[in-house]
C-alpha cells in the first residue's frame, strides 16, 4: 500500500541503470512533481521500468524540501501546482546553485512561462500532452550531461599544466581551457580551440581575447572573459558569441561565429585577493551553439504559423502592443484590419484540406506583398488574418491597403487545373479612434468584418459605434421591454447543429433576438439580465418557446427531417412551479412530437439549486421534453450529478475548443467527454467551433458528435435556415 505522505521513495527498480559504457551506474534520482494523481502515478509508472530511482513529490512545498536535500539528479516540475508554483521552485533551485537538471512537463504551454522557465535554467519543456518517447530521450540525455558534468573539476585554485596526465586530461577536454595574463593576452590554450574555433593554441597565444568575441559581444565581455573575481561571485554560465578564426588567429566576417558558455575565475599569487597579487584568468569555454540553434528554432515556432510562416497570435499581440505604445508616444494613427476569406470551406469541400492549406500559403504571400516592412501581418487560425498598420496620416491610407489587398486576391489562382478565386471581408478599426487598448481594436474591427459578411462579402467595413449598443441607457430598455412583446419585436434566429460525421443538420438552438426600433437587433445578453431583475423572464420565455414549436411544426408540415430544437431556459423560470405545466400545454397545443423539444440550461444555473432543479428536470423528462446541459465543464469539477440527473446532452463550453491545442492529435477532453457522453446514452455537442483549424482538430481526434458554430453558420431566422438545411443535406426541392 502507497504511503499517505506526498514524498516517498519509489519501489526498488526492476534493474540497474547501465551506462553508455554497459557497466553498472548508480541509477539517476528522479523526482516527479506533479499534483494530479493520475498523471504522477503514470510518469512514475513510466520512467520506473527505464532503471531510475522514482521519487514523486504531490506539491511544491514538498518538493523544495526534498529538492534541497540535493539528493536528486533530474526534477520532472508541473508549473500549476496549488500550494507553490513550478516557476518558484524553478526559481529556488536556479538561486540555490542546485545540481538537480529542471525538466518542465506542463500544460502551461505559452511563450511566457516557455521563456521564463528557460531563462531560470530549465534544461527542456515539454509541453502536456506529451509524447513518450521525446520525454523519455530527453530524460536520458539530462542523465547523460550530469554524469559528463560529475567527471569535471572547476574547484581547483591552483593550475599546474607541467604535470602530463593534467595535460591529457586538458588537452582532450571537448572544451576550450585557456589562460589570460593580467593584461588580457592568452598564456595559454588547449588543443580543442583548432575544432571549436578554427585557430590552433600556437597561433592564439599573445593575442588578445578581444580578438576571438564577436563585435556586437564585445562589451558583455569586458566584463567576464578576463574575470578577475574568484568563488561564488566568479563568471558561471554567462553567454557569448566567439568568431570563427582562421588558421592564422584572424577572423573573417563569413566564418561566422559560435554560441559558447563561459566559465572563468580570477588566479591570485596567493590567497590575498588584491590588485597586485592578480596573475591572470583562468577560463572554460563551453560550445553551446547546437543548443542555441534548437532554441531559436523552438522560439520561432512558439511566434509563428508553421504553415504560412507568418506570425501568429502570440507575436501579434506583442507586436500591436509595442505598436500601440510608439502610436501612443508620437501621437500617431494606427488600421488594425481583421481579414476573413469568404467561403473558404467550399475550397475545403471540393478539393480538400491540402488544397486548402497550399491556397492559404498562397494567400499569405499575396497580402505580404501589400504591405510595408514596418507593418506586421499574423495569421490567427483557419483563414483569419491581422494586419497593423503603422505611422498613417489619415483613414484614407487605411482605404488603400484595404483596396489593393481585394484587388491582388482577386486575381485567380491555379490549383490542379482549376481555376480558384478568393475573396475576403476586412474590418477595420483605428487607434485611437476606434479604441485605444489591444482587446478594443481587435474586436472592433472583427465586428466591422463580421457587418461586411452580413452586407455582401468580398469588401471591407470601418467600424462604427452604431455597431454594437452596449450603452444605451438601462433604464430605456428597461421601459422599452415592457411593451416587446405586444409590438412584436422580439423575433427568434436558429444556429444550426451538425452531425461530424455525415456533416447533415440534425437540430437547431432557438436564440431569442430583440428587433428594437431605435437600436436595431439586440442579442440576449443585453436585455435578458434585465428581463430577469424585472419579472419579464418568464413571459419571454413562454413566447420563444411557444415560437420555436411553431416554426418546428412549419418545417415538419413542409417535409423537412424531423429535427430536435432546443431552447434556453433562465433559472427564473425553473423556480416557478408553473414551468412544467405551461411547457407541455404549449408543446401539445402545437401537435408536436415532444421528443421534437429540448431545453438547455446551463451548468451553473443548475447548480444554483440542484435539488430544486433534479425534481423539475425529472418531472420534464417524465413527460418525453429533453433536457440538455449548457456550458458543460465551465466550472464544476464533480461529475456525481450527472449520474442522478435525467438529461439527454451534453453541450460542452466553447472555452475548450478556443483553447485547445491544434497542432496536438492526442486524445484530449474532447475523447474523454464523449466516451463519458457513450457511457450515460446521452448526445454530445461541441459548441464555438468557427474554424477550419478547429474542425480538423476533432476530425484528428475521431469526433464523431455534434458540432455547432460559426464554422458551419451563424445564427439565422427560419426562412434563411431551410435554405441551409436544404444545401447542407442535399435535399432535392
Amino acid at each position: 500500500m502507497r504511503s499517505a505522505h506526498p514524498l516517498h521513495a519509489s519501489q526498488k527498480p526492476d534493474k540497474q541503470y547501465k551506462g553508455d559504457n554497459g557497466g553498472q551506474e548508480e541509477a539517476p534520482s528522479i523526482l516527479v512533481v506533479e499534483d494530479e494523481p493520475m498523471m504522477r502515478r503514470s510518469l512514475c509508472d513510466l520512467l520506473r521500468p527505464q532503471g531510475y530511482q522514482v521519487h514523486e513529490a504531490a506539491g511544491g512545498l514538498e518538493a523544495r524540501k526534498a529538492l534541497g536535500s540535493g539528493l536528486f539528479h533530474i526534477a520532472l516540475i508541473d508549473l500549476n501546482l496549488p500550494d507553490y508554483s513550478g516557476q518558484k521552485l524553478i526559481e529556488y533551485v536556479r538561486q540555490g546553485e542546485l545540481a538537480t537538471k529542471m525538466i518542465v512537463v506542463s500544460g502551461e504551454a505559452n511563450f511566457e512561462n516557455a521563456a521564463l522557465a528557460l531563462q531560470n535554467g530549465v534544461f527542456d519543456f515539454v509541453s502536456k500532452p506529451f509524447d513518450v518517447s521525446y520525454l523519455l530521450k530527453t530524460i536520458k540525455k539530462a542523465a547523460e550531461e550530469i554524469a559528463e558534468i560529475n567527471e569535471e573539476s572547476f574547484e581547483s585554485q591552483t593550475i599546474k599544466l607541467s604535470d602530463e596526465i593534467n595535460r591529457l586530461i586538458v588537452d582532450n577536454s571537448p572544451d576550450v581551457i585557456y589562460i589570460l595574463d593580467e593584461n588580457g593576452y592568452f598564456v595559454f590554450v588547449n588543443q580543442t580551440s583548432t575544432e571549436l574555433i578554427g585557430c590552433p593554441p600556437e597561433n592564439l597565444i599573445g593575442t588578445h581575447y578581444t580578438s576571438l568575441v564577436y563585435k556586437q559581444d564585445l562589451k558583455k565581455a569586458s566584463y567576464v572573459f578576463n574575470e578577475r573575481r574568484t568563488g561564488d561571485r566568479s563568471t558561471k554560465g554567462i553567454e557569448l558569441r566567439l568568431n570563427k578564426m582562421g588558421s592564422n588567429g584572424s577572423s573573417h566576417a563569413e566564418s561566422g561565429y559560435i554560441y559558447i558558455e563561459l566559465i572563468a575565475k580570477g588566479i591570485y599569487k596567493n590567497e590575498e585577493i588584491n590588485k597586485r597579487n592578480f596573475v591572470g584568468t583562468y577560463g572554460v569555454i563551453r560550445d553551446i551553439t547546437e543548443r542555441k540553434r534548437s532554441e531559436e528554432i523552438i522560439n520561432y515556432h512558439l511566434y509563428h504559423d508553421n504553415l504560412t510562416s507568418l506570425p501568429n497570435r502570440s507575436l501579434f499581440n506583442d507586436r500591436l502592443h509595442m505598436a500601440l505604445l510608439y502610436a501612443k508616444r508620437n501621437k500617431q494613427k494606427l488600421a488594425l484590419m481583421f481579414l476573413d476569406l469568404d467561403r473558404f470551406k467550399k475550397i475545403n469541400d471540393n478539393f480538400g484540406h491540402q488544397a486548402g492549406d497550399e491556397i492559404l500559403q498562397s494567400v499569405a504571400h499575396t497580402l505580404k506583398g501589400c504591405v510595408r516592412e514596418m507593418d506586421t501581418l499574423a495569421r490567427i487560425g483557419g483563414d483569419e488574418f491581422l494586419l497593423i498598420t503603422q505611422d498613417l496620416s489619415s483613414p484614407e491610407d487605411a482605404t488603400k491597403i484595404c483596396e489593393k489587398i481585394l484587388d491582388k486576391l482577386n486575381q485567380p489562382i491555379m490549383y490542379r487545373g482549376n481555376e480558384i478565386r478568393i475573396t475576403a471581408s476586412i474590418g477595420v478599426s483605428l487607434y485611437p479612434e476606434h479604441g485605444k487598448t489591444k482587446n478594443e481594436l481587435i474586436r472592433h474591427a472583427d465586428m466591422a468584418m463580421y457587418r461586411v459578411k452580413e452586407v455582401s462579402c468580398n469588401g471591407y467595413c470601418f467600424y462604427s459605434d452604431d455597431f454594437e449598443v452596449k450603452d444605451f441607457p438601462n433604464l430605456e430598455l428597461e421601459n422599452d421591454l415592457y411593451s416587446a412583446l405586444s409590438k412584436n419585436e422580439m423575433v427568434l434566429y436558429y444556429q444550426p447543429q451538425i452531425e461530424a460525421v455525415n456533416e447533415h443538420v440534425v437540430g437547431v438552438e432557438a436564440l431569442l433576438r430583440w428587433n428594437h426600433p431605435k437600436y436595431g437587433i439586440i442579442t440576449p445578453s443585453h436585455f435578458i439580465p434585465i428581463a430577469e431583475q424585472n419579472g419579464l423572464i418568464n413571459e419571454l420565455g413562454k413566447w420563444g418557446l411557444l415560437q420555436a414549436c411553431q416554426d418546428t411544426k412549419e418545417l415538419e408540415a413542409e417535409g423537412f427531417p424531423p429535427l430536435k430544437t432546443s431552447f434556453n431556459v433562465s433559472v427564473q423560470q425553473l423556480h416557478n412551479p408553473n414551468f412544467v405545466k405551461e411547457v407541455l400545454e404549449i408543446v401539445q397545443g402545437c401537435c408536436l412530437d415532444q421528443n421534437s423539444i429540448e431545453l438547455e440550461i446551463t451548468e451553473s444555473s443548475l447548480m444554483h439549486d440542484l435539488q430544486k432543479a433534479s425534481a423539475m428536470l425529472k418531472l420534464l423528462t417524465q413527460a418525453h421534453i429533453s433536457v440538455a446541459i449548457d456550458d458543460f465543464g465551465s466550472g464544476y469539477s464533480s461529475l456525481n450529478y450527472l449520474q442522478n440527473l435525467p438529461i439527454n446532452t451534453l453541450k460542452l463550453d466553447r472555452a475548450f475548443i478556443q483553447n485547445a491545442n491544434l497542432a496536438s492529435s492526442e486524445k484530449t477532453i474532447f475523447t474523454a467527454i464523449q466516451s463519458m457522453a457513450k457511457s450515460l446514452d446521452v448526445n454530445f455537442v461541441v459548441e464555438g467551433v468557427e474554424t477550419t483549424a478547429q474542425k480538423t482538430y476533432l476530425e484528428k481526434l475521431g469526433f464523431s458528435s455534434i458540432i455547432q458554430g460559426y464554422y458551419y453558420s451563424y445564427p439565422i431566422p427560419v426562412s434563411e435556415l431551410k435554405a441551409f438545411i436544404i444545401n447542407q443535406n442535399g435535399i432535392d426541392t
